[in-house]
């Protein structure tokens, strides 16, 4: 996984990728902003935190829709996976943008089965 973040005064962007063998990447992105009118002193740790959680929140959304539609493909049945909040995986536009990387982790799981070359764990 690589993220990347970008500070600019009191806005922070963060971009998250998954990297695998597999020719289909994951990525998310997530922001931070300062609340106009904080007399705190400034922490750019705090908007970093911030904007990589949001970004691994979205990839991790994006990782469970994945896996709900392989199940589905295996079992032929409607899968019902269940973020660790309990919130439902999101469904209308969201879904649709979650159906891009359908074959994601079947590439990733042969990717994985295959013996390495290099003997590196």
């Amino acid at each position: 996984m690589r993220a990347s973040i970008f500070e600019s005064g009191d806005d922070t962007s963060a971009n998250v990728v998954l990297l695998t063998e597999a020719p289909t990447h994951l990525s998310a992105h997530g922001q931070s902003h300062r609340e106009i009118g904080d007399t705190s002193p400034p922490i750019p740790e705090i908007g970093d935190e911030v904007a990589v959680a949001r970004a691994l929140r979205h990839l991790a959304d994006q990782l469970l829709g994945t896996a709900a539609r392989d199940i589905e493909a295996v079992t032929g049945k409607e899968a019902h996976l269940l973020p660790s909040e309990g919130e439902p995986i999101p469904q209308g536009p969201e879904a649709r943008c979650l159906r891009k990387v359908s074959g994601f982790f079947a590439a990733y799981r042969r990717s994985l089965a295959r013996p390495n070359p290099k003997g590196a764990p």
